[in-house]
């Protein structure tokens, strides 16, 4: 905790960036690297507009405590400078808060 899904996002790519971005947020949201789960959602989707497929942009579940908007801004700019770098051109991060007493992990909730 916590989970960090990323979407739309190239496998190799994930895994050049993932060192710095658990390190990062780690240091951001003062939480144990060990405790961050990153993920890469393999689905295949297909993203139609104006009746034509178009490459659709790198999205990022953040499943997490409630955390200040400073915290969150500042791991969005750092998340989206990382992909950004990668020749991504439009990064879309969507914060979820989850309260303690609903996350389990081994059966017991935070």
């Amino acid at each position: 905790m916590p989970k960090f899904v990323v979407s739309c996002v190239k496998k190799n790519d994930l895994i050049e960036i993932s060192t710095d971005l658990i390190d990062k947020i780690s240091e951001i949201a003062n939480v144990p690297r060990k405790a961050i789960t990153l993920e890469l959602n393999q689905v295949i989707n297909t993203t139609i507009f104006d009746g034509e497929v178009v490459e659709p942009h790198p999205t990022v579940d953040v499943f997490w405590f409630d955390r200040p908007q400073e915290i969150k801004d500042e791991c969005a700019e750092f998340i989206t400078k990382q992909l950004f770098d990668l020749g991504y051109t439009h990064v879309s991060i969507l914060f979820h808060s989850i309260p303690k007493e609903n996350w389990f992990s081994n059966g017991k909730h935070f």
